[in-house]
């Protein structure tokens, strides 16, 4: 991994610990991370592991309109929920580790919700709680054309 400053380390670890104790601190958090590598999208989202709902999400850099409808119509329909549902507890996994990029450009999500964001359909996350009803995760997106340049280093981050 390319090293993060010692500044740029330890404003991801307070903002963490911020949003731990200040919950409306966590889209700072997010930006942290965001900002940490460049030409990251990120979210911290909760799902109904049963229904694939989304009940909760906050997120740094993804449009507003596409997070009502993730909300709305997609979150249902997203094929890294149904991976992410079997993957450990904190471990980071990348999203080609989910479903394969040929297979999710399959997908309506895909090109309904993915590529008209800047085709941020590949990344690495990381399922911080999971029980029989819910899931939180940390998400974060890149474009396909910036994979090589920053994927190990976000799922190295994570």
């Amino acid at each position: 991994m390319r090293s993060l400053s010692l500044e740029t380390y330890n404003g991801l670890v307070d903002a963490i610990y911020e949003a731990a104790h200040t919950p409306e601190k966590w889209p700072a958090f997010l930006s942290a991370i965001s900002g940490s590598l460049g030409g990251v999208w990120t979210s911290l989202h909760c799902s109904d592991t049963k229904t694939g709902l989304c009940i909760a999400m906050a997120g740094d850099l993804y449009d507003p309109s596409f997070v009502e409808s993730l909300h709305r119509e997609y979150g249902v329909i997203n094929p890294w929920l149904d991976a992410v549902q079997e993957m450990p507890v904190g471990k980071a996994q990348t999203s080609e580790s989910l479903i394969e990029p040929d297979l999710l450009r399959q997908t309506r999500f895909y090109n309904e919700w993915i590529r008209p964001q800047e085709d941020i359909g590949t990344g690495a996350g990381i399922t911080i709680a999971r029980d029989r009803q819910r899931l939180l995760r940390l998400s974060c997106n890149i474009r396909f054309r910036d994979q090589e340049k920053i994927q190990a280093d976000l799922a190295d981050l994570l």
